[in-house]
């Protein structure tokens, strides 16, 4: 299923396939070539494999570009709530701020949330032209220092609450 709908969808999709093997667990593997075998040996009519991104990633810094946009790749990437909530902290808090969102939702986790050492980092955004971008990391060190834009929460983590609309949906894995 697509991320989100037209051009945006295309860019981000194809940005997510092209490290998503790159980035999956050696069990993920596993997973995927057994749904293959499935599907192409044993010729079983089971869904495509989507691997588990939580498992792949500990904080998801994702383009807030609209409510529509986030919920698209939190259905697309199968997100809980709690990995959203910095992306959508950011578009409640500064709106569609084109390809700086992912930088505002980068110091959201640091100010509100923290990240510890060693914690991976996928940061997916979309920039002008429609050219999608992904960026995963790995902390070096433990990170929480408040950034200006967030100090109005006093590095107190939104809750779902604090947002406009609902954010929460359960996703459940073939595996």
């Amino acid at each position: 299923a697509p991320l989100v709908s037209g051009l945006v969808s295309s860019a981000l999709e194809r940005a997510v396939r092209a490290i998503t093997p790159k980035i999956m667990t050696w069990g993920q593997y596993g997973e995927a070539a057994a749904n293959l075998v499935q599907k192409h040996v044993l010729g079983r009519d089971v869904p495509d494999y989507v691997p588990d991104y939580t498992r792949c990633a500990d904080k998801f810094l994702l383009h807030a570009g609209g409510y529509a946009i986030l919920r698209g790749i939190q259905a697309g990437l199968r997100l809980p709530a709690a990995a959203m909530m910095p992306s959508f902290a950011s578009l409640s808090e500064f709106g569609n701020t084109s390809s700086a969102s992912t930088w505002y939702t980068w110091a959201y986790v640091e100010s509100c949330e923290s990240i510890a050492k060693g914690e991976r980092v996928l940061q997916i955004g979309v920039g002008g032209g429609m050219k999608a971008g992904v960026g995963y990391w790995k902390a070096l060190r433990d990170i929480h220092d408040v950034h200006p834009a967030w100090a109005h929460w006093n590095g107190r983590p939104m809750t779902e609450d604090d947002l406009p609309r609902p954010i929460s949906v359960e996703y459940r894995s073939a595996y």
